[in-house]
């Protein structure tokens, strides 16, 4: 039954054997040789089929591996030092002074520290300990949610197989997924998660796990056959790719894309360029901050001049007359009020498991009218 179950293609179909590799592809079409020249170049350039709608057997040969042997250990080493680990890329851990710096850096932030300075400079310092207990509070928040929105960014790093069992020069060996090259062929069996993006060769009942990316439930039985060269990635059923599952069958495949060029990669890529975009509350808290501090600006000036020029006082009891006059307009009621919000907000939607990384995000759902989603 396993035997009328299995796919895969002819032996002696494979490329020439290892030595005579000289090229590495990874994640593109193209591969080696000695045919050099403008025609060459303009080939590499032009967008070729994807290798879902490639012949195993072109596939392998493009890569210059061999089905039964596998790369030379040579060819391998020579190939990881070209085309890098199999790792995803991470984004740089910020210092904890800068993110603390930038959960302060936003205009909620500065009108509460300003009028805490304020209330401790007129001796208010139960007003002031409740305007730095609020602002700290903010950061304290900020920081942790930031630390939850990286650690489920680092949590896809996790899902790349540690080892993997791979073919070369004609031995299979467990090998770390780290030092997987393209062109190396990998043998796969149930419970095994896929190391790379790579092309199935031989299959017997393999189905793998897939839903991370395409969002189908079921498992997909894979072939050896190419599909349409317009095929969706759900349909591209003779491909494995990097941290799916095999939850049923065996099979051998060839690795075609690692690391960032894998597909996983692409998603880990896109999370760590985020464009950073200023909620609605944050812009308008701004722009009122810009006007409120002109606007205190101008009639502390104005209650300075009035009460030393046209009433006389000493400039000591003018000044501050303008203090007073600016400290009962900044609403640092406000600033507290809206974090304490913000930070309620976060915490409710922490118990859902859905995390914020900043305070005022949680506001731009308030601004969503229609959200468009797949199964994904």
């Amino acid at each position: 039954a396993a035997a009328a179950a299995a796919t895969s293609i002819p032996r002696d179909s494979s490329a020439e054997p290892s030595h005579a590799q000289n090229g590495s592809v990874n994640g593109a079409g193209g591969g080696g040789g000695e045919k050099g020249g403008e025609g060459e170049e303009k080939e590499s350039k032009s967008a070729g089929p994807p290798w879902a709608s490639r012949t195993a057997e072109a596939v392998v040969g493009e890569l210059h591996s061999n089905i039964e042997d596998g790369l030379t250990v040579a060819e391998a080493r020579r190939r990881l030092q070209q085309d890098g680990p199999n790792v995803l890329p991470t984004r740089k851990r910020r210092s904890l002074l800068l993110r603390i710096w930038d959960q302060c850096n936003n205009v909620l932030i500065f009108i509460l520290l300003l009028s805490a300075l304020i209330k401790i400079g007129f001796a208010d310092y139960i007003d002031s300990g409740f305007i730095w207990a609020v602002a700290i509070l903010n950061i304290i928040i900020g920081i942790a949610q930031e630390g939850k929105a990286e650690s489920a960014a680092k949590a896809i790093s996790n899902m790349l197989a540690p080892n993997a069992i791979v073919t070369r020069d004609g031995v299979d060996a467990k090998l770390p997924s780290a030092d997987l090259v393209a062109g190396d062929i990998v043998v796969l069996t149930a419970g095994d998660r896929v190391p790379a993006d790579m092309r199935v060769l031989e299959s017997v009942d393999l189905q793998t796990q897939e839903a991370m990316l395409t969002g189908e439930s079921e498992p997909v039985l894979k072939q050896v056959e190419p599909v349409a060269a317009d095929a969706t990635l759900a349909e591209c059923k003779s491909m494995l790719f990097s941290g799916s599952m095999v939850v049923f069958g065996h099979g051998k495949a060839i690795v075609v894309a690692t690391g960032e060029n894998a597909e996983i990669g692409k998603i880990s890529a896109m999370m760590n360029s985020v464009e950073r975009v200023e909620t609605p509350l944050v812009v308008q808290l701004d722009q009122f901050g810009r006007w409120m501090s002109l606007l205190v600006l101008l009639l502390a000036l104005v209650t300075f001049l009035v009460d030393l020029l046209a009433r006389g006082n000493e400039v000591k009891d003018a000044f501050s007359t303008a203090i007073g006059i600016a400290v009962a307009l900044i609403p640092e009621g406000l600033p507290a009020v809206v974090t304490i919000t913000l930070a309620l907000a976060v915490s409710t939607m922490a118990r859902h498991n859905a995390i914020v990384r900043k305070l005022p995000a949680v506001e731009t759902l308030g601004c969503v009218n229609v959200i468009c989603s797949d199964k994904t």
